[in-house]
């Protein structure tokens, strides 16, 4: 055996007594075993409770009006996009929309929806906001007496302050004006074949009613 190999031996000899040493030495020293039970309780202290899932909010649902009290939750009408076009097309899709607004009103007894695009010396528009002010003041309320429109006819040509024309033809259906749950005030058959004319002013974001009435 060579010099090397016989200096190795001893090396690794000698390394592996010392070891045996440090072994025993560690195995008399150790730390006592942990409680299994205090280990269990201490995970069982750090661990983190599942996050709640929030409930949520469900949407209040429509409610028309009955004999038994006003609407309630009444859907806001939205505009059409083509409504906002200063258009023949565009102001038809308007006097629709104004027309879904003015049920609106009647239904929900809010003129916050309406307001924006009526003009305040519309004599005929304030007289719908009065109507409504005052029936929801003395605890009245509606059902039936919707608006549909049956004809549009547009004029879109120029006219001074840069006003446009329509002139419509729609009716209303058959209503009853309620003054307490099932306590009839009064009665209204339907309204047929009513003609109005309608000044509309082009704006930014579509039109606004001037006026409308009684067509002549």
């Amino acid at each position: 055996m060579s010099r090397l190999s016989l200096k190795n031996s001893r090396l690794l000899r000698t390394s592996a007594l010392a070891l045996s040493a440090l072994l025993l030495i560690a195995g008399c020293a150790g730390s006592p075993s942990a409680d299994p039970s205090s280990s269990a309780s201490g995970s069982s202290s750090e661990s983190v409770s599942p996050t709640p899932t929030a409930t949520p909010t469900p949407t209040p649902s429509y409610k028309p009006a009955s004999e038994d009290g006003p609407a309630e939750n009444v859907p806001v009408p939205e505009m059409p996009a083509v409504a906002k076009e200063h258009t023949e097309e565009g102001l038809k899709a308007f006097i629709e929309y104004y027309f879904e607004l003015i049920n609106y009103t009647n239904e929900s007894q809010s003129t916050d929806a309406i307001a924006p695009s009526t003009n305040l010396k519309c004599a005929s528009c304030s007289r719908i906001v009065r109507n409504v002010n005052n029936y929801k003041a003395d605890g009245m309320w509606m059902v039936g007496g919707e608006y549909s429109i049956d004809l549009i006819y547009a004029d879109l040509s120029n006219r001074p302050l840069g006003y446009k024309y329509a002139n419509i033809k729609f009716h209303q259906s058959a209503s009853t004006d309620y003054k307490g749950p099932q306590e009839v005030d009064e009665e209204f058959e339907l309204s047929s074949d009513i003609r109005w004319q309608m000044s509309l002013k082009p704006v930014e974001n579509g039109w606004i009613v001037v006026d409308m009435g009684a067509g002549k």
